[in-house]
């Protein structure tokens, strides 16, 4: 074995060096302002997923083409509905709910 080892320290950079916040103040936002700011940016990742938008310039403020953000996206717009005041979405029924339809069917 050799003596000289390597470090296997990571290169320091945005992704791995903690960043300092300081807050100065802070203020309330009302439900319809965060689903303004929420659908601005749920509309801008949509924008940056199309393959025609691939510019810099075309670019806007939300996720990347990335296929990872696809569930973080769609818990975004569970969220959206949510301070729209809509019900959520239900893609199936339960089990135990298609049962007790069935019995009472009889």
């Amino acid at each position: 074995m050799s003596l000289n080892q390597r470090s296997r320290r990571a290169v320091p950079s945005t992704l791995n060096t903690p960043t300092a916040v300081n807050v100065n103040a802070v203020s309330s936002v009302t439900q319809e302002q965060a689903e303004q700011f929420l659908t601005q940016f749920i509309d801008a990742s949509e924008h940056n997923r199309n393959p025609l938008n691939l510019n810099d310039q075309d670019q806007k403020t939300g996720f990347s083409s990335n296929s990872e953000t696809v569930a973080v996206a769609s818990q975004l717009k569970r969220i959206q509905r949510n301070l729209r005041g809509l019900p959520p979405l239900s893609t199936s029924e339960t089990p135990e709910a298609s049962n007790n339809n069935d019995e009472a069917n009889r």
